[in-house]
């Protein structure tokens, strides 16, 4: 049967080169004080699917954390700096 919990990593390849940092730098260094399309951040790999879903993990964590605004615009979204207070609440 094996160890299930080797089994689920092997399953959903936990090992990964994904580095939120890195997306977060580059997010930022093209918002700079203006508005941007989701659609407009140019990719950071060759995979366009996988740097598709990995800006778009990275805008969900800024945005929880109150470093940017997401509103949806038609089948986009738009992106506005947020204010600096991330975790303001604890």
């Amino acid at each position: 049967l094996g160890n299930p919990i080797q089994q689920c990593g092997d399953a959903f390849e936990l090992k990964s080169d994904f580095n939120l940092a890195a997306y977060r730098a580059h997010i930022l260094s093209l918002l700079d004080n203006h508005v941007l399309r989701f659609s407009d951040i140019s990719l950071l790999t060759g995979d366009d699917r996988r740097d598709r879903i990995r800006r778009f993990i990275t805008l969900v964590f800024m945005d929880n954390d109150r470093e940017i605004n997401l509103q949806q615009h038609g089948d986009d979204l738009l992106i506005r700096r947020g204010g600096d207070e991330a975790y303001a609440e604890g």
